[in-house]
């Protein structure tokens, strides 16, 4: 009785591993097919991929996945000069990072948001208007 007790505990701590090595099989067959359309114009086929790349990472935790194949729309939607698009896919990224008290979100959401900065303005900076001067930027020594 003790034997097969323990046996069956043996048996349930080790399945959430075995889940695991399947889940993530999934996750790079659709990491790959994400990797593949990001770079071609199907852009229904690569939003469709992308969104369920992100349910599967979310259901079983892969935070920086998650919000990287978000990130990946953003950046699609930019280069397509979608730009309106990609920057409200960022504040969605960035609503649900600190929602979700992400800072690997967070930076994901920063990180896509600069293209589509760059592609409208040629600068890293927000401009709010044509006449605006940019900001001036000083260096520092140290850390």
């Amino acid at each position: 009785m003790r034997r097969s007790l323990i046996s069956l505990l043996l048996l349930l701590l080790c399945c959430p591993v075995l889940w695991a090595d399947d889940n993530r099989e999934e996750i790079n067959q659709l990491e790959a097919e994400m990797l593949h359309y990001f770079n071609t114009k199907e852009r229904s086929a690569f939003i469709r991929v992308t969104n369920k790349l992100k349910d599967v990472c979310k259901k079983s935790g892969d935070e920086r996945l998650y919000y990287k194949a978000w990130g990946c729309m953003s950046i699609y939607e930019a280069r397509e000069q979608n730009y309106s698009q990609a920057l409200d896919i960022t504040q969605n990224i960035l609503d649900d990072a600190r929602e979700n008290g992400s800072i690997y979100g967070e930076y994901a959401a920063l990180h896509a948001e600069a293209m589509p900065i760059v592609a409208v303005t040629g600068t890293l900076f927000r401009v709010h208007s044509p006449s605006a001067p940019l900001p001036q930027v000083v260096p520092t020594y140290g850390y």
